[in-house]
């Protein structure tokens, strides 16, 4: 005979299903399976734990009497489930340019969520980047390409291989390895 418990927690309320049945008799090599209605009360990660545990019992169970092991009694699992809020998400975007010229600068923001958001789902987040292109040029070096072809060509591809050298280079940014690369791009661009 099996008894099946969920553990309690302030994040969900469990409400027995229909058959509100939670012991049973279970034999070797069989399964059974407990409903619960689960509502959640917050957003996020939720742990949900439930324990099995072999009780002792006068019922008979498929013509055995019940008997109660002494080792592995019950068995705990606990399972993960993301609660998100329903509707639909919307994102607002702000950016300001701030040109401190060596000063202390200071800018308020008032951040104003919807107001028939769902409590709980709002979120909020800074990016500070000290470059005027700032997050457009992330990992501009990407943008380097080997030139291949002749005239034209060449020229559409080597044209921005030196535009980024000297941006990287101008901001700071430019290694050695970034170097080699464009520079042999650079060479070995050109008729064959």
């Amino acid at each position: 005979m099996v008894k099946v418990t969920p553990a309690p927690s302030s994040d969900y309320t469990l409400k027995a299903s229909s058959d509100d049945q939670y012991s049973s008799c279970l034999c070797a090599n069989e399964r059974k399976t407990f409903k619960w209605i689960l509502t959640p009360s917050v957003l996020g990660v939720l742990n949900i734990t439930v324990s099995a545990e072999a009780e002792a019992s006068q019922t008979v169970c498929d013509n055995e009497i019940v008997s109660v092991p002494e080792r592995g009694r019950i068995d705990t699992v606990t399972q993960s489930l993301r609660v998100n809020a329903e509707g639909i998400e919307k994102t607002n975007s702000h950016s300001w340019l701030l040109c401190p010229k060596w000063q202390n600068l200071l800018e308020e923001v008032d951040l104003e969520f919807p107001k028939n958001m769902i409590e709980g789902s709002g979120k909020a987040a800074v990016s500070v980047i000290g470059d005027i292109l700032g997050r457009a040029l992330r990992n501009l070096d990407g943008l380097l390409q080997m030139p291949y072809g002749c005239g034209e060509q060449n020229i559409a591809v080597l044209s921005p291989n030196i535009y980024i050298l000297q941006y990287l280079e101008n901001t700071e940014q430019l290694t050695s390895a970034i170097r080699e690369r464009a520079t042999g791009f650079l060479k070995s661009g050109g008729c064959k």
